[in-house]
């Protein structure tokens, strides 16, 4: 029988989801559903007198959305605020960042961190990870997501893609990788279009597995009309490409959310004018938000179904242009019951030639562009994993050139 999820002899972790009425609390939760807020205060002593009471929208928050619920403030005021309220980290900003992450994913807990690596990093930790545990995960996710899974002390197990046409986690593959060893299937949802994340979670349910939705770039991306985000135990978020740019962790429940809190920080604020520090539950990680990363998330929340709009609207055009002289990944039909959140198109092209040629006119017309690789070919990962060759992830790669979704994009042109 597999032992339960997060459990470790040796270590002094909570149970994966902690259970039972003896799960020890951290500092300043009042065992209510309300969010809990972790704060580190300012040297300076100035600090925000908001002690979670305060509804998101109030006058010290800086509200100025309009009508249609966009964010109409400039974005240097926002960062102002953050930088004004005495809060360096895990402030007002991070509050009001779950407040409108919580609107997005509906019935989940949103943990603010410092980004999305570290997200990802503090879902895998959740799981108590031992020697030999393996995560099986798309052989297209970045490799910073194979180190993550190293550092947590499990072992990564490659997954192929579908087809090149969609080149997204393939559940079939996914169920040959199940081993007794099996403990969490980590879905990319790769360039902002969603997986099968509803077959998944299926599998990872008869497989007592854990399923962790990694939506780096699929903020705001659907799957039948539901958020990316809300099919797995976890899921994690990234605001910024850079590393301290903000992310967040979404949890399935709220004991869930209490262990990311513990391995977020040790810093835990009960009051809302200062914080302690907790070392007896485990070790905690410097993963807190900043608040300029937090505000900057808050506008880019607000004003997501605009950005979303905008983008689609340029994919629809691209693809009427283009759609004659090269073919794309992700056809209209893939997109019949999800909607992504587009943030590359891929191309695929037939040979070695036409790629150069594609990618030297992406570059002249200022597209941001990705040749994808197998993860498993990249060093140092390479060498820690046996030989392999996953048919349908290696012909999209050698086929496909990922653009990015900007308006410079209208302008390429392949006649």
């Amino acid at each position: 029988m597999k032992r339960p999820v997060g459990h470790n002899d040796t270590d002094n972790v909570i149970p994966f989801p902690p259970r039972g009425p003896n799960v020890p609390r951290t500092p300043g939760d009042d065992g209510t559903d309300k969010p809990r807020s972790d704060q580190a205060k300012h040297p300076t002593g100035k600090g925000s007198s908001n002690n979670g009471s305060k509804a998101p929208g109030d006058s010290t928050g800086g509200d100025e959305r309009g009508e249609s619920g966009q964010d109409n403030a400039p974005a240097d005021s926002q960062f102002t605020q953050a930088l004004r309220s005495g809060w360096l980290t895990q402030g007002r900003q991070a509050q009001l960042l779950v407040s409108e992450a919580t609107k997005l994913l509906g019935n989940r807990y949103v943990v603010p961190v410092a980004g999305g690596a570290a997200a990802t990093h503090l879902a895998l930790l959740a799981l108590g990870l031992q020697a030999n545990d393996e995560v099986i995960l798309p052989a297209l996710a970045p490799a910073s997501l194979v180190t993550l899974i190293i550092l947590a002390g499990g072992r990564p197990v490659f997954a192929d893609v579908s087809a090149p046409e969609v080149p997204v986690l393939d559940v079939d593959d996914v169920a040959a990788h199940i081993t007794p060893a099996t403990r969490a299937i980590l879905c990319d949802h790769t360039g902002g279009y969603p997986a099968a994340a509803d077959r998944l979670a299926v599998l990872a349910a008869q497989h007592g597995l854990v399923l962790i939705e990694v939506c780096w770039r699929a903020l705001g991306a659907r799957l039948d009309d539901q958020p990316v985000g809300t099919f797995g135990q976890l899921a994690t978020f990234s605001l910024q490409p850079s590393p301290d740019g903000g992310g967040f962790v979404v949890c399935a429940d709220r004991e869930l959310r209490q262990h990311i809190e513990q391995l977020r920080s040790s810093a835990a604020q009960p009051s809302g004018e200062g914080f302690e520090h907790d070392f007896e539950v485990t070790l905690g990680n410097g993963y807190r938000i900043n608040e300029a990363a937090a505000a900057t998330g808050v506008r880019l929340l607000r004003n997501l179904r605009q950005a979303l709009d905008e983008r689609e609207n340029i994919v629809d055009a691209v693809r009427r242009r283009l759609g004659d002289h090269v073919r794309m990944a992700f056809s209209p039909a893939y997109s019949a019951n999800a909607r992504p959140s587009y943030a590359v198109l891929p191309i695929l092209l037939d040979s070695p030639a036409q790629r150069l040629e594609a990618m030297r006119r992406a570059r002249s017309a200022h597209v941001g562009l990705a040749v994808p690789t197998p993860t498993y070919r990249l060093p140092p990962h390479n060498a820690r994993v046996p030989r392999l060759y996953l048919p349908q992830t290696e012909a999209y790669c050698a086929q496909a050139i990922e653009l990015e979704v900007s308006p410079e994009l209208i302008t390429l042109s392949f006649d």
